[in-house]
């Protein structure tokens, strides 16, 4: 995620200094930090916030301190899963609050705080889907290899079966959705989302992360440690 954190001030310095600009200022934006690097970057980061848990405790030999303190595994896992939430919406919104400032900083042209709005409420909606497989594989998962590993294979094969197999379903389409490629909601031109999100398509992919979340927990006050 440092393309996303630190970019922006490298992005704008170089570009201040730059003495033609052949391409729309939004458009140079949107192919340096949400086209298809930025996205990938931050769903494969969002998986990682997730894994860890009581098996990642068992394999370190602390499960057993951990289950004994007066807690229920269901506020250990609830506990978890607000503090990574927390931290996806936060990579989420770095790009929302610091881009339009930096870029008047640098002498670059006004860019729209509600396009990085936008953006960072689509991020922040499949990040949360990242997180939430990462967090339900490390339930699974012997130990932090073999989850890093199968999350990062999910997610995988849920591109490519989005774009070889679902390409009439768009809004399943993580990385599409996120940059707005092809999406009626955005300017192929400026690269400026000029739309509403999807916000029913949101739901729907919110409510599966939601149900891995609950799938996780369920596993978790029935396994063993």
């Amino acid at each position: 995620m440092a393309l996303l954190t630190f970019g922006p001030a490298a992005y704008l310095a170089e570009r201040s200094e730059s003495v033609r600009v052949t391409k729309p200022f939004s458009f140079e934006v949107w192919g340096y930090f949400y086209s298809n690097l930025g996205p990938t970057l931050f769903l494969v980061s969002s998986t990682l916030l997730g894994l860890g848990g009581l098996r990642r405790e068992r394999e370190l030999g602390t499960s057993s301190f951990t289950l004994a303190l007066p807690v229920s595994r269901m506020h250990l896992c609830a506990a978890r899963v607000l503090v990574g939430s927390s931290q996806v919406l936060v990579l989420a919104a770095v790009p929302t609050a610091t881009f339009p400032v930096l870029a008047t900083a640098f002498g670059g042209d006004a860019y729209p705080t509600s396009n990085t709005f936008l953006f960072g409420v689509l991020f922040a909606v499949w990040g949360f889907v990242a997180f939430s497989i990462g967090f339900l594989i490390s339930t699974l998962a012997p130990n932090d290899l073999t989850a890093v590993a199968g999350s990062v294979l999910i997610l995988a094969g849920w591109r490519v079966t989005a774009e070889l197999i679902l390409r009439r379903l768009p809004y399943f389409n993580p990385v599409a959705m996120m940059s707005g490629a092809s999406m009626p909601y955005f300017n192929q031109v400026t690269r400026i989302v000029i739309g509403p999100p999807p916000w029913t398509a949101l739901l729907v992919v919110g409510s599966i992360g939601l149900g891995m979340i609950a799938l996780a927990i369920l596993i978790t006050q029935r396994q063993e440690y």
